[in-house]
């Protein structure tokens, strides 16, 4: 299956250490769920930035689902979008 590039970026982080690991549980969960989804965790920061291929739409469904599904409460930092 081809994945076109990722076109939006939303950074977040946990909203206190003890949402971390499930917010990374979360991550991979949506990973493994939909190819599409990726992200990566800045080391320095903590920061984490996923990349979505499709649409708003996805991003929206995945801090959706992040929220809902998972129960994890993050901070938003940045959303961008890369246009082809």
């Amino acid at each position: 299956m081809k994945i076109p590039p990722p076109v939006f970026f939303r950074s977040i982080e946990a909203a206190s250490p003890s949402q971390e690991k499930p917010l990374e549980n979360a991550l991979n969960t949506l990973k493994l769920e939909d190819p599409s989804f990726n992200y990566s965790t800045d080391p320095e920061s903590g920061q984490v930035s996923f990349f979505v291929s499709f649409s708003i739409f996805f991003k929206f469904f995945f801090e959706q689902k992040i929220l809902t599904d998972f129960l994890v409460f993050f901070f938003f930092f940045f959303f961008l979008f890369r246009q082809f």
